[in-house]
């Protein structure tokens, strides 16, 4: 019986197409009403609200943030035996 009853749950934020989203996470960012209405108006948790809040606001960051200069990707620790090795190879 436990598991019938768990499929009969649904959850209105799972069901939420990305329209709603997009209007639910803009009334947010605007703070046009309290984070409390809109989760109550949208039958979701208010942790839902935030959640969704800060991902389109570090979509925004990384979007419009000034690009980075070259980042390094590793270092690389230069052994004389190395050395070596890379003007052998590049000689030959």
């Amino acid at each position: 019986m436990k598991a019938a009853a768990k499929q009969d749950i649904s959850y209105p934020a799972k069901e939420m197409n990305i329209k709603q989203k997009k209007t639910m996470v803009l009334q947010a960012i605007q703070q046009t009403q309290t984070i409390s209405d809109i989760a109550k108006e949208n039958q979701v948790s208010r942790k839902f609200v935030y959640k969704q809040k800060d991902k389109a606001t570090q979509a925004i960051e990384d979007n419009f943030s000034e690009p980075a200069t070259e980042k390094v990707l590793f270092y690389l620790p230069v052994t004389k035996a190395w050395l070596i090795q890379l003007v052998l190879c590049i000689c030959v």
